[in-house]
């Protein structure tokens, strides 16, 4: 997924890995394909929400996209999140390529909208 990934990435775009105290050399692989990633590692497995809170927090971008490592990017992924945002406030969420909502079908290519943000919200 870090070759694809990387590919799509645009200048402006920074890419964050979360390291959650993994032993098969992640780090280092990350370092070696995206040296311009930034690559937090953790001394323990904090679990995907705890590791996105880190992510977010040394980033500085306005627009944050969370992946799990089995997802699957697909070319022109990081436009659909870009003007979704844009059209209908900042929350997005994972929309599955067919359609179910099981952990065994987590292949998500583009991230829909649960609706329009609430009136007032930022």
């Amino acid at each position: 997924m870090l070759r694809a990934l990387t590919a799509e990435l645009g200048d402006e775009d920074e890419l964050i890995v979360v390291d959650n105290a993994s032993t098969d050399g992640t780090p280092d692989a990350v370092r070696e394909a995206a040296p311009d990633a930034t690559v937090a590692e953790e001394g323990k497995n904090l679990g995907f929400a705890a590791a996105s809170n880190r992510g977010a927090a040394v980033s500085s971008g306005d627009l944050l996209l969370f992946l799990n490592p089995d997802a699957v990017v697909a070319p022109g992924f990081r436009d659909e999140p870009r003007t979704a945002a844009g059209r209908r406030g900042r929350v997005l969420s994972p929309r599955l390529a067919d359609g179910s909502s099981t952990a065994a079908a987590a292949r998500s290519t583009l991230l829909g909208s649960r609706g329009p943000a609430a009136p007032g919200s930022p």
